[in-house]
């Protein structure tokens, strides 16, 4: 997993893509963000858990939803549980309408599909961030 420090937003970036995270990071990165990397839903958990040990939480999720080991819905329904996902954005590349009502159902609002510029990526973040 890694990190960049920045200010105090702190965002958890979870993507099996190591391009797409790395890349997102940066972008984040260059906005304020403090960012963690994590390559599936299961390493996301573990980061979130450690980060609110230490009683830390995280601002932004951005997720995909098709990884191994838990997928990205999984991932969401635990994040709902502790109550923290209206701060997702969900990034894949298929999104179809049942999945975006499933999303809703868990506080979702908002979702990019794959590939989609930077630009897009920041506006969506804003939006996320209300």
């Amino acid at each position: 997993m890694l990190r960049y420090h920045t200010d105090n937003k702190r965002a958890l970036v979870v993507d099996d893509d190591p391009l797409f995270c790395f890349s997102s990071a940066i972008s984040l990165k260059m906005a304020g963000y403090e960012v963690w990397e994590a390559s599936n839903g299961m390493r996301a958990l573990d980061t979130i858990e450690e980060e609110r040990k230490g009683g830390r939480n995280f601002n932004l999720f951005v997720i995909d939803l098709f990884m191994p080991v838990m997928d990205g819905m999984q991932l969401i329904r635990e994040i709902h549980r502790i109550d923290q996902a209206n701060r997702v954005l969900v990034v894949s590349g298929s999104i179809d309408d049942e999945v975006i009502e499933e999303l809703k159902s868990f506080g979702c609002r908002h979702w990019l599909t794959k590939p989609f510029l930077v630009s897009q990526l920041m506006e969506a973040v804003q939006q996320t961030q209300g």
